[in-house]
């Protein structure tokens, strides 16, 4: 979290410093903001979204963006991901001890729609710890080995993941 703000940070200040350099007028300014912030978020290994507590859950974009993604979480954070079907990596950031069952179900909800299982609105998702999850050096990008894993079969509608999805950071 903290190399992420900073990254956002230095990217604030250096558009600014940009902006204020080339004396763009304020449509012009809006205009170029919006690229800049849309090809920054093009760039990033994940999707942000927030739970109903307020809590990160980052989707990863692609499997080469997971392995990424996974070097970054925290070993009592929770990682997600569809039971034997190709999908994206979730990363449910944990602030407590303690597990949340709305924010399981929400990170769920998201493995289940970055996956092959998006128009199904159903489906198992395994989900444990960051620590028990390895990636070995032979695997192919995307592919880790699982320890010690949870499964939970998730049923939503579209209003639940519209919900969802309006906590975005990507909007």
């Amino acid at each position: 979290v903290l190399l992420r703000e900073v990254d956002e940070t230095l990217f604030e200040s250096k558009l600014e410093d940009f902006l204020n350099f080339h004396k763009l007028n304020v449509f012009q300014k809006n205009k170029l903001s919006k690229l800049s912030v849309l090809k920054h978020q093009e760039n990033s290994l994940y999707y942000e979204h927030y739970s109903e507590h307020g809590e990160f859950i980052r989707v990863s974009k692609n499997a080469q963006k997971a392995d990424e993604m996974l070097k970054l979480i925290p070993g009592n954070h929770f990682w997600f991901h569809v039971y034997n079907v190709p999908g994206s990596h979730v990363w449910l950031e944990q602030k407590s001890p303690e597990l949340k069952e709305k924010s399981l179900k929400e990170a769920a909800i998201l493995a289940l729609y970055y996956s092959k299982l998006s128009r199904s609105f159903s489906g198992d998702v395994q989900y444990t710890q960051r620590m028990n999850v390895k990636k070995k050096n032979k695997l192919p990008p995307g592919k880790v080995l699982v320890n010690k894993y949870k499964t939970v079969y998730v049923k939503y509608t579209e209003d639940e993941l519209n919900l969802i999805l309006s906590r975005t950071q990507n909007a």
